[in-house]
């Protein structure tokens, strides 16, 4: 999981959970203020009722007009607790309450005809909002002694808008909350993108500093902040590694000049030794030397081009005839293709390129030389074609042999990589080549690939046109 999504994640759960613990605390509130409300004017109509009862003439007497209540507006039930009813308000025909096991409030539900029940004409607009026939009421039980007698008293108020009121705000308050956590979420995340871009920024530029770009470094932000202290670690590291791989490559560039000079004296005697009368014995062991010379002198060839090559950042550019450098180190390998019974086939569109014919060339050769060596004996082919894509100069080279292993084609290009390490002795070579041929294409402003696969290997390659 991405930064971003966990940092979005983390706030959007906490500001559900803040959000909902706010809504049940303001949810409670609402309930309870007005249940306190309603147990009052219970309450105080508990207390007209037991007021306007009297005993007269040896019985029970209820004088409604003493109250200024409307009594028919509630379920009210006065009785002896001997037997008798002493007062009932005509909502006890439509339903009927029981005792409850104590004196105090509760809470009942109960089937009736909402037609049976008063509800306000001011809230008139709101009665749809109230769903079924079962109705809450809210029950106050009273025992009371008037003279030697005790008397029960019922009374319960229905709250059937109330209810339906309740319902409504909880559910527009699960969607505020719904709506309030989907908006957090898009906030969230948009704000995480904005907190991460510079994150961003300093991984992109990471990817893009290379081994020949290591003099490039992450932009400073202006805020010194803890991804100003990053980029500061990450740009003292890359300080590190270019004066490294400085001295690496001006130590492999001094060493191979070095090697250069003796190596060519000893070469030179040793050539003097061969045009000697010498023994059959001596001659083999003094030539497979000069073998070795040789594989030693094109290594430090080799060695001074890369060091050469790595050193450039730019490189001459004119117009250069692809079709005529390609036919040219193609008969310069004329004998090699005969002698393995190579067939070598191209199709070359007449395009100019824009570079340095000699480094040209000295692409084409090594990737043919390539071509060749690793071709199928007596009956290969190689397949060289060059066309114009999007303003480029696309360039196929295929040749028929061993395939190359998938897990080694990312590291071909890379310097002494060898995809087989007999290949070295059977073929020659130094395994710079490769590495050679892409950085020359690279400082052309090109870029180079490889696949291989059904028994073809492919390299292809990009140049700007002329």
């Amino acid at each position: 999981m991405k930064v971003r999504t966990k940092f979005t994640t983390w706030i959007a759960l906490n500001s559900f959970l803040a959000a909902l613990l706010f809504s049940l605390a303001v949810y409670h509130e609402i309930i309870e203020e007005p249940e306190k409300l309603i147990k009052r004017e219970l309450l105080d109509i508990s207390n007209a009722v037991l007021t306007a009862t009297e005993i007269k003439e040896g019985g029970f007497y209820f004088a409604a007009s003493l109250t200024d209540y409307p009594l028919e507006r509630y379920y009210i039930r006065l009785s002896k607790e001997s037997g008798g009813i002493i007062y009932a308000s005509p909502l006890t025909q439509s339903v009927d309450i029981p005792l409850l096991q104590d004196d105090g409030f509760g809470s009942v539900e109960r089937k009736i005809d909402l037609q049976d029940i008063w509800l306000d004409p001011l809230e008139s607009d709101d009665f749809d909002e109230i769903k079924g026939d079962t109705v809450k009421f809210k029950v106050l039980q009273l025992t009371s002694k008037k003279g030697s007698e005790a008397i029960s008293l019922i009374i319960a108020k229905p709250l059937a808008l109330y209810t339906a009121e309740l319902d409504e705000l909880l559910h527009e308050m699960l969607i505020i909350i719904i709506v309030t956590t989907m908006g957090i979420v898009a906030i969230s995340y948009f704000l995480a993108g904005k907190l991460l871009e510079p994150i961003g920024t300093i991984n992109r530029k990471i990817k893009s500093i290379r081994e020949n770009s290591l003099d490039e470094r992450i932009p400073l932000g202006k805020s010194k902040d803890e991804l100003y202290t990053l980029s500061l670690s990450l740009n003292a590291m890359f300080d590190r590694l270019q004066h490294s791989f400085t001295k690496q490559k001006e130590f492999i560039s001094s060493a191979a000049h070095e090697m250069k000079i003796p190596l060519a004296i000893v070469m030179l005697s040793q050539e003097e030794i061969l045009s000697r009368n010498l023994s059959e014995d001596m001659y083999r062991e003094l030539s497979r030397q000069m073998v070795n010379l040789h594989r030693l002198n094109k290594l430090v060839k080799d060695l001074l081009d890369i060091s050469q090559l790595e050193h450039k950042e730019f490189i001459e550019r004119n117009a250069v005839n692809l079709p005529v450098i390609i036919e040219k180190v193609l008969e310069d390998f004329d004998l090699l293709l005969l002698a393995g019974k190579i067939q070598c086939t191209t199709n070359i569109e007449r395009i100019n390129v824009l570079g340095d014919k000699d480094k040209l060339v000295r692409v084409f050769i090594n990737l043919i030389d390539n071509a060749i060596k690793y071709n199928i004996k007596s009956s290969g082919h190689i397949t060289i074609s060059a066309a114009k894509e999007n303003e480029q100069a696309k360039i196929i080279i295929e040749n028929s042999g061993k395939e190359i292993p998938a897990e080694d084609l990312p590291y071909i290009f890379e310097q002494f990589y060898r995809v087989e390490k007999s290949r070295a002795v059977e073929y020659g070579g130094t395994g710079l080549g490769l590495t050679i041929v892409k950085r020359i294409i690279e400082l052309h402003g090109g870029t180079i690939s490889v696949e291989s696969k059904s028994g073809i290997t492919t390299i292809t390659f990009y140049l700007p046109i002329a």
